[in-house]
C-alpha cells in the first residue's frame, strides 16, 4: 500500500501523518513531504518540495511557499492560486519516491481554501506521466482512479464532487467549507479484494473503491472511482486550479 503524507497548500493544503496516527489504522509511512522553514513567497520547485512537477499556466495565480504555517498549524504551507480561464496550475507527486506503485495507497493532507465565489481545485490520484513529472494539462479521464472536486460559491460555500466513471456527482453532507482546516485522508483500493483496515479492522473498502475521510470522520463510504482500468497501479498523486481569478 502506498502512504503518501506532507505539506501542501491549495489555497492551503498542508499534508501530514496526524490522522493515521489518532485513528490507529497501523500503517507504515512511506514518504511525509516537509516543507521546512522556507521564507514566505518562496518559489516552489521539484527540490524545495518535493514535488514531481509544478506547472504555472498562462492564466495568472501561481504557488508560493509560506512559513511559519499561516493557515494551518505552525508548519510550512505551500499556497496555491487558481488561474483564469481554463489555464492550469498544478502540483504532481509520483509514488516512485515514496514507495512502491500498488492497486491500493492512502494519502493524507491538511487543506484550508478560502478567497473565492468561482473556480475550482482538485485533487487526483491515478496513473501516469501527466500527473508526476510533465504535469500536463491534457491528463485524460482514463488515467484516474480518484478525483476529488471543490468548487468555489457564494458566501464562502464549496460544494465537494466525486469523479463517478466519466461524470462528476456531488458528495453529500457539504463535508467542506471556505476558511476552515481539514485533515483529509483517501484510502483507494483498485484491486479485486477487500481492503480491511482500523484499530479493530472495523472498516471496509471494496474492490475499485475509496474512502473519504475529513477531520476523523468518514464522510466518504465507497465513493466510485473514475475510468482506470480495474487492477491498474496508482503512481502519482496532483493537485490543480483553475477558472478563477481569486480564490
Amino acid at each position: 500500500m502506498i502512504n503518501v503524507l506532507r505539506s501542501f497548500r491549495s489555497l492551503v493544503l498542508l499534508m501530514s501523518m496526524m490522522l493515521l496516527e489518532q485513528v490507529g489504522w497501523g500503517q507504515s509511512v512511506n514518504g511525509y513531504l516537509d516543507f521546512g522553514t522556507p521564507a514566505n513567497g518562496t518559489t516552489p520547485n521539484n527540490i524545495n518540495t518535493g514535488f514531481g512537477g509544478v506547472r504555472v499556466g498562462s492564466g495568472g495565480g501561481g504557488f508560493t511557499l509560506q512559513n511559519p504555517g499561516q493557515s494551518i498549524g505552525a508548519n510550512g504551507e505551500l499556497r496555491g492560486i487558481a488561474p483564469v480561464g481554463g489555464s492550469v496550475n498544478s502540483v504532481g507527486i509520483s509514488s516512485a519516491e515514496y514507495g512502491t506503485a500498488a492497486t491500493t495507497f492512502t494519502i493524507s493532507f491538511e487543506l484550508h481554501m478560502s478567497g473565492g465565489s468561482s473556480g475550482n481545485w482538485y485533487f487526483f490520484a491515478g496513473n501516469g506521466n501527466d500527473f508526476g513529472s510533465s504535469q500536463s494539462s491534457n491528463f485524460t479521464g482514463a488515467s484516474i482512479f480518484t478525483g476529488i472536486q471543490w468548487v468555489f460559491g457564494a458566501s464562502n460555500a464549496i460544494t465537494t464532487n466525486n469523479r463517478a466513471i466519466s461524470n462528476w456527482s456531488t458528495i453529500s453532507g457539504t463535508p467542506f467549507a471556505q476558511n476552515t482546516a481539514y485533515f483529509v485522508t483517501v484510502m483507494g483500493n483498485n484491486s479485486s479484494s477487500t481492503v480491511i483496515y482500523g484499530a479493530s479492522n472495523e472498516y471496509s473498502i471494496s474492490a475499485y473503491k475509496y474512502d473519504l475521510w475529513v477531520n476523523g470522520v468518514l464522510l466518504g463510504d465507497e465513493l466510485g472511482k473514475a475510468q482506470l482500468a480495474n487492477g491498474s497501479i496508482i503512481n502519482a498523486f496532483r493537485f490543480y486550479g483553475e477558472h478563477s481569478a481569486s480564490n
